[in-house]
């Protein structure tokens, strides 16, 4: 260890992290606030939602508003899907549904998988 902080190493180490400290304390960065479920229903209910991508593999909804230039990302509880469907359906909001399932080819693969290690052996 002492070593190392007689090294050219530990005052370059040193330097960058006061440089990143600085740059963070400077300039934070604008940090993006996600829109909640419940945001993301209140914006559907008042007609500002142009287009939503549903992705029930990993609870997802891909938003698209009508100011044309904001999209984002949200959660939904599970088993929801068919309260959104409808909520969506009655405020005209174009939606796609992507599938559930998994690859055809990994699941094949999966199950033949053990018969060819029992062959090989």
């Amino acid at each position: 260890m002492t070593r190392f902080l007689k090294s050219a190493a530990f005052p370059i180490l040193i330097v960058v992290v006061l440089a990143f400290l600085a740059k963070e304390i400077v300039n934070p960065g604008r940090k993006e606030v996600k829109p909640t479920f419940q945001q993301f229903m209140t914006q559907v209910e008042k007609k500002k939602v142009k287009s939503v991508t549903m992705q029930p593999k990993n609870n997802t909804l891909e938003v698209s508003l009508k100011d044309g230039k904001t999209k984002y990302k949200t959660g939904f509880p599970e088993n929801y899907e068919p309260q959104i469907v409808n909520t969506l359906r009655q405020n005209g909001v174009n939606f796609k549904v992507k599938p559930k399932g998994g690859s055809a080819w990994v699941s094949i693969l999966t199950y033949m998988l053990p018969f060819v290690f029992i062959i090989a052996l």
